[in-house]
C-alpha cells in the first residue's frame, strides 16, 4: 500500500518536481492518472497541497474546486483497484491491517503525550532536601547510589522472575522454581514495606516504591500467579513413575514449602497420583502404544468395531511391565524419600536440615543430591545477570525458607508410613492381578502365557529392586493369574478334544454305511498288507531322493500298519492323542523354561488332571452312547460299527497317553476298568452276531437243513461243506476284528468265540449216524481239544461233544480211521483255520521254517498224490538267478535253485 508523503517531505517533493516540469495539482493528477479527461478549457492554476479547505474554496472557484474532487476520487478508485489487483483476496485483510496501523499510531501518540506530560510535571518538583547524616557532598553521592543499585536489583529480580520461572518448569525444576517463587515474596515485601530500622528503609532516602513504582504491585500480581501453576505441574509430575527418588523429592519439597503441607499428606499426594497413574495403566487397551491398539477410521468416527483386535503377547508382556515397574518404583521412591536408612536421615528430611542449615559452619550434607543442595546464592548464580543481583542486600542473598524442623509437619511416623504404603501397595497389586487376568484371556496358546510369565519373573528379580517378601508376594500372585490361564486353555482344549472325538467317531460310523468304502479303512488285514507308497516316488515312476520328512512319514505309516491304526480308527484317536501330545509338549516347555519352579509344575498338574477325568467321563459317555445306538434293543447291531467301537475302547484302555493325563492311579484304574468292562460288552455282542448271522446263513437257512432219508454209505473224505464255510467265515471274521496281534487278547477273545461257535453248532445239527456227521463233530472235537488244556471253560461242551459222538452209530474202526483223517485235514487247513486256533510251537527244529507257521506239524505226504514243487510249474525270470534262495524241504521233495 502506498505511503501517503508527510508535510514535511511536501518542499522537498515540490523541488524535485519543479526540475522536471510544472509542479501543479493538475499536472499531478495528469501524471497520476493519464487516461483520464477533463474539458480543455478547464485549467486549475497552482495551489498549496497544505491549504485548508476555506483556503481552498477562497483560492478557486466552485467548479475547479469540483474537477479537482472528481479527478481525486478517481485517482482513489484507481489505486484501489490496483490493491485489489495485487492483494487478491487478502485485501479485506490489508484494509483491517492498515486500520490497525492507524490506532496503533494514535495510541503512541497518546502515549508521548502522556509522557511529555509525565516529563513537565517531574521538571515542576521540588529538589529533595538534604538528608542531615551526608556530611559531605561525595559520600552523599555514594550512599544514594549504592541505594539505587539495591532499589535496581530488587526491580530486576522481580521483573526477571517470570522469565525464570517458566523456564525451570520446562525443565520440570519444580523445588528451584519455589524456592525462586518464595524468594520474589521477600523481595516483593522488602520494596513495599518499610524496614525496622529507619535508617534501612526506602522512606529515609525519600523514595516511595508504591507510589513511584507502580510497576512493582503489578509485577507482584503476575508473579503471585505462578504459585498454582508450579503446585499443580509439581504434583501432576508425580504421576510420572519413571522419576528418580531425587526428582520426585524435589517434587514434594515443593508441595511442603509452597502449600505447607506435612509430610504425611505428600506421601498421599504421591501415592493418589501412583494410583491414577495406575488406573490408566490398568484399563484396556493397554497403556503401550501399538499399531494394533491405534482406532481405525470407524472408530474415529464414533462407530463402534465389529471386533475387537487380540493382544498380543508383546503388547500384554509390556503392559504388565508398565505397571509392574511403575508399582516397584513407587515402593522404591517411597522408602528412599521418607524411610531412614541406617545412618542416615530419610531423604525429604536431610533436603529440609539442609534448608535450614547453616552452610558456613555445617559440612554433613556430602551424601545430599547437588540438585537438592539449594541455596539463594546458587539460585542467584544459576539465574542471567547474575552480577547485578551481587547488589542485593545480605539478608535477600543468604534467604531462607522458613522450615520449622521440630514440627510434627516436618517428621513422619513409621507405623503410618508402613501402613498406608501397605495399603496402597495391596490395593495396586490387587488391581494388577485383575487386569493380568483380563490381559491373558486374549491370548489363546500356553506358550505366549508362559513367554510372559517367563520376562515378568526374570524382570521381577533382576530389576525391580523390591524386597524379598515384597517380591515373592507379587510373584506368587502374577503365578496364581498365569497358572489359572493355561488351566483354563487345558480344559479348553479337553473340550474341543471331546467334542471332536463325539464328531469324529460318529462321522466314521456313519462312513461305514457307504459301500464305496475301501476295506483298507475298515478291516486290519486289508489294512495290514497295503504297503504305503515309498517316500520320494512321483506318478510318473521317477525315483528322486527322499527327505527327512518323507522319511519320517512313511515310517510313521509303517508303524500304523502294524499295529492296527486303520484310516478311521486313527482318524478317531488321533483327535484325542493331539490333545495329549499339545498339553505334552506345553509341559516340556514349562519344565524347560527360565524359573522352573516344582511347586508351580505340581499345581499346574493337579489343575489339569480335574479336567482331564471330566474328558474321560466325557470319551466313556460318547463310546457308550454309540453303542446303544442301533434297531435292536440290545443296541448297535451293524458288525463293522461293533468292530470299530471295540477297537476304539481297546485302544483306549490300552494306550499309555491315559497315564500322562491321570498321575492319581485309582482314578487311572477305575477308567481302563470301565473302558474294558465297556469292551467286554462289546465283544460279546459282536461275538453273538456274527456267530448268529454265520449260522443262520449255512445251517439254518431251508436249502441247508437236515432232511430224512437214507444213510450214506461212502465214507466221506472232509467235514461237511456247511461247517467248513461257517469256520471259513468265523475265522475270516475273527482276523478282522484284529483280536490276533497280541496272543493274550487271542485268548481271551477268540477262544469264547469258538466255543459259542461250537455249542450252538452241535444244538443246531441232529446226531444223525453218517461220516459228515461223524466228521462234524469229530473236527470240532479237534478244536476243542486245542483250547480245552487253555482253560476248564471247555469241559461241558467237550462233554456235550462226547456224548454226540457216540450217539453216531458207527463202527470203533471206522471212527479211528476218520479220527486219523480229520487230523491230517487239520493239519493241512491249520493257516486257514490259524485265527481259530491257539497259537502253539510243533517242538520242531529251530532250522526248520515251517515250524513257525505250522504250528501244528506237517501233514503226512499221500501216497496217492506225487507232490509237485511250484518253481517246476513256472518259468524262472531272468532275474530269478540273482536270488539267493536256499534249500527248502518240502515233506520228502526238495526244490532247489540256484544261489
Amino acid at each position: 500500500m502506498a505511503r501517503r508523503p508527510s508535510t514535511a517531505s511536501v518542499p522537498s517533493m515540490r523541488r524535485s518536481e519543479s526540475s522536471n516540469g510544472p509542479s501543479t495539482p493538475t499536472a499531478t493528477l495528469r501524471k497520476l492518472t493519464p487516461n483520464s479527461r477533463r474539458p480543455a478549457a478547464t485549467r486549475l492554476p497552482d495551489y498549496d497541497a497544505n491549504l485548508e479547505p476555506d483556503e481552498l474554496f477562497t483560492k478557486h472557484t466552485i467548479s475547479e474546486v469540483k474537477f479537482v474532487q472528481q479527478q481525486l476520487r478517481a485517482n482513489a478508485d484507481a489505486k484501489q483497484e490496483e490493491l485489489r489487483l495485487m492483494v487478491g483476496e487478502r485485501y479485506r485483510d490489508l484494509l483491517q491491517a492498515s486500520t490497525s496501523i492507524i490506532s496503533i499510531a494514535k495510541s503512541s501518540q497518546g502515549v508521548q503525550s502522556s509522557l511529555a506530560e509525565a516529563s513537565s510535571s517531574i521538571r515542576r518538583q521540588h529538589e529533595p532536601p538534604v538528608q542531615k547524616k551526608r556530611t559531605t557532598s561525595g559520600e552523599a553521592n555514594d550512599v544514594e547510589l549504592q541505594m539505587l543499585q539495591q532499589l535496581s536489583a530488587h526491580i530486576k529480580l522481580l521483573l526477571d522472575t517470570p522469565e525464570h520461572l517458566w523456564r525451570m518448569m520446562e525443565k520440570r525444576q519444580y523445588y528451584t522454581a519455589a524456592w525462586l517463587f518464595l524468594l520474589a515474596r521477600v523481595v516483593h515485601r522488602a520494596l513495599l514495606e518499610d524496614g525496622e530500622d529507619e535508617e534501612e528503609s526506602w522512606g529515609s532516602y525519600d523514595i516511595q516504591v508504591a507510589n513511584q513504582f507502580p510497576l512493582v504491585t503489578r509485577q507482584w500480581e503476575i508473579v503471585s500467579q505462578f504459585r498454582s501453576q508450579i503446585i499443580q505441574k509439581a504434583t501432576m509430575s508425580l504421576r510420572e513413575y519413571l522419576l528418580s527418588p531425587e526428582e520426585a523429592c524435589s517434587a514434594l519439597v515443593t508441595l511442603h514449602l509452597l502449600e505447607s503441607r506435612p509430610l504425611l499428606e505428600t506421601l498421599s499426594v504421591l501415592l493418589s497420583q501412583r494410583a491414577r497413574i495406575l488406573r490408566t495403566m490398568f484399563s484396556w487397551p493397554s497403556p503401550v502404544a501399538s499399531s494394533s491398539t491405534m482406532p481405525t477410521v470407524e472408530q474415529a468416527n464414533g462407530h463402534a468395531p465389529d471386533q475387537k483386535p487380540a493382544a498380543s503377547a508383546r503388547e500384554i508382556r509390556q503392559a504388565t511391565h508398565a505397571a509392574l515397574e511403575a508399582i516397584a518404583r513407587t515402593v522404591t521412591t517411597v522408602h528412599t524419600v521418607y524411610h531412614p536408612s541406617d545412618s542416615s536421615k530419610p531423604l525429604i528430611s536431610q533436603v529440609l536440615h539442609h534448608i535450614q542449615a547453616d552452610h558456613a559452619k555445617s559440612s554433613g550434607f556430602q551424601d545430599l543430591p547437588h540438585e537438592l543442595q539449594l541455596t539463594t546464592q546458587s539460585l542467584l548464580h544459576t539465574l542471567p545477570s547474575s552480577t547485578h543481583f551481587a547488589f542485593l542486600p545480605d539478608n535477600l542473598r543468604l534467604y531462607k525458607p522458613y522450615v520449622d524442623l521440630h514440627s510434627s509437619s516436618t517428621s513422619i511416623c513409621p507405623s503410618s508410613l508402613e501402613e498406608r504404603l501397605d495399603q496402597w501397595f495391596q490395593k495396586a497389586v490387587g488391581d494388577l492381578k485383575d487386569s493380568s487376568e483380563r490381559w491373558v484371556g486374549e491370548l489363546t496358546a500356553v506358550k505366549d502365557v508362559w513367554n510372559v510369565r517367563t520376562w515378568i519373573r526374570k524382570w521381577l528379580f533382576a530389576h525391580s529392586n523390591l524386597k524379598p517378601e515384597t517380591l515373592r508376594l507379587v510373584s506368587s500372585t502374577l503365578d496364581g493369574v498365569y497358572r489359572t490361564r493355561v488351566v483354563e486353555l487345558w480344559e479348553a482344549s479337553f473340550v474341543e478334544a471331546e467334542q471332536a472325538f463325539r464328531q469324529r467317531l460318529t462321522s466314521a460310523l456313519e462312513s461305514l454305511k457307504d459301500s464305496t468304502i475301501p476295506l483298507t479303512d475298515k478291516f486290519i488285514t486289508d489294512f495290514l498288507f497295503q504297503s504305503p507308497p515309498l517316500p520320494g516316488s512321483q506318478a510318473t515312476g521317477v525315483v528322486s531322493s527322499p527327505t527327512d520328512a518323507a522319511m519320517d512319514k512313511y515310517q510313521s505309516a509303517l508303524r500304523k500298519r502294524l499295529v492296527g491304526r486303520t484310516r478311521l480308527l486313527d482318524e478317531v484317536l488321533a483327535v484325542l492323542e493331539n490333545c495329549v501330545g499339545v498339553l505334552q509338549r506345553d509341559l516340556a516347555f514349562i519344565s524347560a523354561g527360565a524359573g522352573h519352579d516344582e511347586i508351580l509344575s505340581s499345581e499346574l498338574q493337579r489343575g489339569y488332571q480335574s479336567h482331564s477325568e471330566t474328558l474321560f467321563s466325557g470319551v466313556y459317555e460318547v463310546l457308550e452312547s454309540c453303542m446303544e445306538q442301533g434297531s435292536s434293543p440290545e443296541g448297535i447291531d451293524n458288525i463293522d460299527d461293533m468292530v470299530l467301537l471295540s477297537r476304539v475302547t481297546n485302544e483306549l484302555a490300552t494306550s499309555s497317553f491315559a497315564e500322562f493325563l491321570v498321575w492319581e492311579r485309582p482314578v487311572l484304574d477305575e477308567f481302563r476298568q470301565r473302558l474294558r468292562a465297556l469292551h467286554d460288552k462289546m465283544i460279546d455282542r459282536w461275538r453273538t452276531c456274527i456267530v448268529s448271522q454265520i449260522l443262520e446263513r449255512y445251517l439254518h437257512a431251508p436249502s441247508n437243513r437236515d432232511t430224512a432219508g437214507p444213510r450214506i454209505v461212502l465214507p466221506s473224505l472232509a467235514p461237511s461243506p456247511s461247517l467248513v464255510c461257517c469256520l471259513v467265515d468265523l475265522s475270516n471274521a475273527i482276523q478282522r476284528f484284529g483280536v490276533r496281534e497280541d496272543v493274550d487278547m487271542g485268548v481271551a477273545y477268540t477262544a469264547p468265540t469258538v466255543r459259542l461257535f461250537v455249542e450252538q453248532f452241535v444244538d443246531g445239527c441232529n446226531a444223525a449216524s453218517d461220516n459228515a456227521t461223524l466228521w462234524n463233530f469229530l473236527f470240532l472235537r479237534l478244536f476243542v481239544d486245542r483250547w480245552s488244556s487253555e482253560s476248564e471253560d471247555w469241559k461241558g461242551i467237550r462233554d456235550r461233544l462226547d456224548m454226540k459222538l457216540q450217539e453216531v452209530a458207527v463202527t470203533d474202526d471206522l471212527r479211528v480211521d476218520v479220527e486219523q483223517r480229520v487230523w491230517q485235514y487239520l493239519l493241512r487247513t491249520q493257516l486257514l483255520f490259524a485265527s481259530m486256533l491257539p497259537f502253539e510251537q510243533a517242538g520242531k527244529s529251530p532250522t526248520d521254517k515251517l515250524a513257525s507257521l505250522l504250528s501244528l506239524g506237517l501233514p503226512e505226504k499221500s501216497s496217492q498224490d506225487e507232490y509237485k514243487p511250484a518253481i517246476q510249474l513256472a518259468k524262472p525270470s531272468p532275474r530269478f538267478g540273482l536270488l539267493l534262495v536256499s534249500s527248502t524241504n518240502v515233506g520228502s521233495a526238495t526244490v532247489k535253485t540256484v544261489a
